[in-house]
């Protein structure tokens, strides 16, 4: 899928406003990407996302419903953060749905992204699989 044709597809979010996330700027604007780009591209991926991890909590064994709100939270973020190849997998999802230039930039600062895309990702799953959080 070519750039114009990713971000054509890409839900837009009503409380993202500004200019946007520009790629070549001198110092890199991790606010802008995250608000302009990695919370849209898991907008459009939230039912793999969900479908994803539920699978994950079925092979664990986890219920959610036999455990407090804050267990299955921290839980949640335990299992994002702990099992490599489910993060793996959620982070590739996301960078699927970038453009070259937003997977550059998610390349060359991966630390920076990857903390951020963990806890949007935590966020997103935890209203899912518990809603009113």
């Amino acid at each position: 899928m070519n750039d114009e044709a990713i971000l054509a597809a890409r839900p837009l979010i009503p409380s993202v406003t500004g200019p946007g996330w520009m790629p070549e700027t001198p110092e890199p604007d991790f606010e802008a990407f995250q608000s302009h780009v990695l919370r849209p591209v898991l907008k459009q991926q939230h039912a793999a996302i969900a479908e994803v991890f539920g699978a994950h909590l079925a092979e664990i064994r986890w219920n959610s419903a036999s455990h407090s709100r804050h267990d299955s939270a921290a839980r949640f973020e335990h299992e994002l953060k702990t099992h490599l190849r489910l993060r793996a997998t959620l982070m590739g999802m996301a960078m699927a749905g970038m453009t070259l230039a937003e997977l550059r930039f998610c390349l060359r600062y991966r630390g920076e992204v990857q903390k951020r895309l963990t806890a949007l990702l935590i966020r997103r799953i935890s209203s899912h699989f518990l809603p009113g959080s």
